[in-house]
């Protein structure tokens, strides 16, 4: 769909548009040419209305946020709950990403504090065999895990109504007495739990590139051979392990069949992600496209931080690297080399950067801050949480060397935060620093672009006095 709000205004192609009270979301825009769109070539724009709720209206001297999900980089997505459901099917990690609406959660606080924001996903790396299994493994468990919890919470509802009223196991179920094992229960429970996975792969099937037919032929063989087990009494057990087998053995050549991209992948698509933004600025004035604000979480973070480091990346997209006016790194990775464990090697560095230590050093924010020469860089905003293992410590290096170039302007550790809460609870108050990640990101932007601003306009009478 399109969506026009004044005459003569650019229209904004997005998939699906939803207003709110404070803003505006223009769903799913693609920053890719048609025939190359996914789910992973989108973003999401928020663009805060006028204070009486009123329509949206240009606001040519505000400046821009553009904000880029963690996972790790092979992980997450803008609305991250939808990772956990339609691709890495996590029902545990899905619900709790919903809760906190992870990460859609950071552009309605922008523009509820009047910030256009845009939030978008990239495509992502992926494990090598052995560790996707151990991962699936993960996965699984945790889907089995809430739906136990969700079953439990059902039973315990509908026993304390049936208490109340006396009503359902009495008219429902009149003097029927059910007998059935803890290993049957815990079968058909696990059966129950692989049907529901392959329901939803079967919603998905696009997103998943599944034509109908597979769909229906897997469901045909599953329900056909619970039939057989069902009439002919054979094992519970069987069952379990057909559905198990049919269902994660579907998961695994879909997974396995997925096309494996590299940071570099990564960076090509960021760059995209914003000449598209400034395309959009450009015609509809919603916000100055010549000021934008990259804003990472982890694996995001490094991202921002090093496309701002890479003018190159940006220029073949065809964007200016002085369009970047600054970065906020939130609980990043800014030192590649630190993930050279043996437990972090084949889950992350390997995965996403290969095995050449070379390359490593080159996406590297800090080594490419220290090895390069830098004209004009964009100012730094370094966040961090208290809990955050060995990040705290490289986001204090990061932000010493950033000191002696004349382009930090911050660094702030949150108190008692973990590399989750720091992102999840984006808007809450901190108790000790009488703010919140949210308002420092803002008041970071708005003094960036207001020194900025003050800036050009200086230089500007000063060219005029020499002329005259």
């Amino acid at each position: 769909m399109s969506a026009r709000h004044a005459p003569g205004e650019m229209e904004i192609s997005c998939r699906k548009k939803t207003s709110r009270k404070d803003y505006e979301i223009f769903g799913d825009i693609s920053y890719e040419t048609p025939e190359k769109t996914s789910h992973k070539t989108v973003f999401d724009l928020y663009l805060p209305r006028s204070r009486g709720g009123a329509d949206l209206n240009p606001r040519p001297s505000q400046p821009v946020a553009v904000f880029v999900h963690g996972g790790g980089w092979r992980r997450g997505d803008k609305d991250t709950w939808r990772h956990f459901v339609f691709q890495d099917v996590n029902f545990l990690a899905a619900f709790f990403y919903w809760c906190y609406g992870l990460y859609g959660n950071v552009g309605k606080e922008f523009a509820r504090r009047g910030i256009p924001c845009v939030v978008t996903s990239y495509p992502l790396t992926k494990l090598k065999t052995p560790w996707l299994l151990l991962e699936m493994a993960t996965s699984y468990f945790g889907s089995v895990i809430f739906c136990g919890i969700l079953l439990f919470m059902i039973f315990i509802s509908v026993f304390v109504i049936d208490f109340l009223t006396g009503l359902i196991f009495i008219t429902v179920f009149p003097r029927q007495r059910f007998s059935i094992t803890v290993s049957d229960f815990l079968t058909v429970y696990l059966v129950f739990v692989n049907l529901v996975t392959l329901f939803v792969i079967s919603i998905q099937r696009s997103k998943h590139g599944l034509q109908t037919h597979h769909v229906i032929a897997l469901w045909a063989v599953l329900l056909g051979h619970l039939f057989a087990v069902i009439l002919l009494e054979h094992s519970l057990l069987s069952l379990w392990m057909f559905s198990f087998l049919t269902v994660q053995g579907t998961l695994l050549q879909l997974n396995l069949r997925s096309e494996d991209y590299t940071h570099d992948d990564q960076l090509t698509a960021l760059s995209k992600c914003i000449k598209k933004v400034v395309d959009i600025g450009q015609e509809t004035r919603y916000y100055d496209y010549n000021s934008l604000f990259l804003i990472g979480h982890s694996a995001g973070g490094h991202l921002c931080s090093l496309i701002a480091l890479r003018p190159d990346v940006l220029a073949s997209a065809g964007v200016e690297s002085t369009s970047i006016k600054g970065v906020v790194a939130i609980s990043a990775v800014l030192q590649v080399e630190k993930l050279n464990t043996p437990a972090l090697r084949p889950l992350y560095l390997h995965p996403t950067f290969g095995k050449d230590p070379d390359d490593w050093s080159s996406a590297c924010p800090m080594s490419r801050l220290q090895n390069k020469e830098y004209s004009d860089l964009p100012n730094f905003l370094v966040i961090t949480a208290e809990k955050d293992w060995h990040l705290h410590h490289e986001a204090a290096m990061f932000a010493e060397e950033l000191g002696g170039r004349d382009a930090h302007r911050g660094s702030v550790v949150f108190p008692r935060t973990t590399h989750l809460s720091i992102i999840c609870n984006f808007d809450r108050e901190c108790e000790v620093l009488n703010t919140s990640v949210a308002n420092q990101c803002v008041q970071f932007i708005q003094q960036t672009y207001d020194a900025e601003q003050t800036s050009t306009t200086c230089a500007l009478q000063r060219n005029r006095g020499n002329v005259t």
